[in-house]
């Protein structure tokens, strides 16, 4: 009785696994318009942390890493666009460039120095 119970779960997690290995096997790699889309989405957060950072901060050290997050981030955007044309690739919303509304959802604390 235990050993037909045990092939029965050995039986089972097998299955289960070689539906996830297929599934995992039958996904597409991302296309180059995807990768860029992903970097221009990334990179926007960073620039809006940094902004972020700029309008709520007193502090020199931190305003001065958020002046270059924007500054360094925004010249990424900028060169990924480029790039982009020059491959002829369209970075369109379908391909998740658009903004995320992160910082509308960010709650500061009481006290930033």
């Amino acid at each position: 009785m235990k050993s037909s119970s045990v092939l029965v779960l050995s039986a089972v997690a097998l299955l289960g696994s070689l539906g996830f290995a297929s599934e995992c096997v039958a996904q597409q790699p991302p296309s180059d318009a995807n990768i860029g889309a992903i970097v221009l989405a990334a990179n926007q957060i960073d620039i809006d942390y940094g902004k972020l950072a700029l309008t709520k901060s007193k502090n020199k050290e931190v305003r001065g890493f958020a002046q270059q997050m924007v500054t360094d981030h925004g010249a990424v955007q900028k060169s990924v666009i480029e790039l982009a044309g020059k491959l002829h690739l369209t970075l369109t919303s379908s391909t998740s460039t658009t903004r995320w509304p992160i910082t509308s959802k960010l709650r500061m604390p009481s006290r930033v120095s």
